[in-house]
C-alpha cells in the first residue's frame, strides 16, 4: 500500500499544534508509525537543549536532527551519533563580515553545548534579538574580547528585513551554508543561520538514511518554513502544513495547518 520507510518532520509549526505541544493526536500517530515499522525523525532548528523542553525522554521518535543538522541524536539511547562545527578560522572570518555589515549576531558553542552563546549587539534597536537574549540570558555572554573557537553555528537577526540585505551578507559569507528562517519568537523577524557547508537538514537526513540503508525516495518530509526547503526538495515525497507561506503551498503538496493536526492528516494519506 505504501513504499515509504521513514518520515522526517520539522518540529515547531509543523509537528507541534502550538508553541509548546505536539498534541495527543500527533503523539498517537507517531506511536502507530512504530507499529508500521516506519522510522520517525524530527529535523528541527532547535538545539538539543531547547528540543528537550518540548520532547520528553520517552517521546515516540527514533532520531532527532537538531540545530538544522549540526547534530544528530539516537533518541532511544540518547547517544550523540553525529556532530558538525564551524572551524575557528571560518568563525573569525564570518564575525568580521557581520561586524562590517553592522549586524547583531550570536555565536553558538560547539555541539552539544550549543545552547550557550556569545552575542554582539549594535546600538540599533532590535527587539527580536533582545527578546532571544532575555529568553536565554543564563546561557548568553556578551562578546568582549574572548578568544573565538569552533562554533556549531552563528545566528544573525537582520535589521533591514529585505531580500537585498539578506543576499548581500549571504554573498560575502559564501564559505558557510546560510539558511533563512522566520523567528519562532515573533513569527515574523528574519533570522540568518550560518552553518558549516556540509550542514543542513537534508544533508544530515541523507547521511542518516545512508547509515540505515534507506533511499531518499522512500522518505516523506514535512515542513512549514524556509529552513525546511532543502529537506522538502530532497525527500521522495514532500508536504507542507497549511500554515506554511503561500510560496511553499504553490511548490509542494499541502494539507491542514499544524493546529489542526496537519502532520496526522499527511500520515493518513499513506498509512
Amino acid at each position: 500500500m505504501n513504499n515509504f520507510k521513514a518520515i522526517v518532520s520539522d518540529l515547531d509549526g509543523t509537528l507541534t499544534i502550538n508553541k509548546t505541544e505536539v498534541g495527543d493526536i500527533n503523539y498517537s500517530t507517531l506511536e502507530k508509525l512504530e507499529k508500521e515499522n516506519v522510522l520517525r525523525v524530527i529535523a528541527t532548528g532547535r538545539s538539543y537543549y531547547s528540543a528537550k523542553k518540548i520532547l520528553p525522554p520517552d517521546f515516540p521518535i527514533d532520531y532527532l536532527v537538531f540545530s538544522s543538522g549540526a547534530g544528530v541524536i539516537d533518541w532511544k539511547t540518547k547517544k550523540l551519533i553525529a556532530q558538525h562545527n564551524i572551524e575557528k578560522e571560518k568563525v573569525s572570518r564570518a564575525v568580521n563580515i557581520l561586524k562590517e555589515e553592522y549586524t547583531d549576531f550570536m555565536i553558538h558553542f560547539p555541539v552539544p553545548e550549543n545552547h550557550n552563546f556569545y552575542y554582539h549587539q549594535t546600538n540599533r534597536s532590535n527587539p527580536d534579538f533582545e527578546r532571544r537574549i532575555n529568553l536565554y540570558h543564563e546561557f548568553a555572554e556578551e562578546l568582549n574580547g574572548q578568544e573565538l573557537r569552533e562554533a556549531a553555528q552563528l545566528l544573525a537577526v537582520i535589521h533591514n528585513e529585505t531580500e537585498e540585505e539578506f543576499e548581500k551578507i549571504k554573498e560575502k559569507i559564501d564559505f558557510l551554508n546560510i539558511i533563512r528562517t522566520t523567528s519562532p519568537l515573533d513569527d515574523s523577524t528574519v533570522w540568518m543561520e550560518l552553518f558549516p557547508a556540509d550542514v543542513s537538514k537534508s544533508q544530515s537526513a541523507q547521511r542518516l538514511a545512508d547509515d540505515l540503508g534507506i533511499n531518499s525516495k522512500e522518505i516523506i518530509a514535512i515542513g512549514n518554513d524556509y529552513n525546511d526547503e532543502d529537506l522538502l526538495d530532497w525527500a521522495g515525497k514532500s508536504y507542507v502544513v497549511g500554515n506554511a507561506p503561500e510560496v511553499f503551498k504553490e511548490r509542494y503538496s499541502f494539507c491542514k495547518p499544524n493546529y489542526e493536526n496537519g502532520f496526522t492528516s499527511i500520515v493518513k494519506k499513506h498509512f
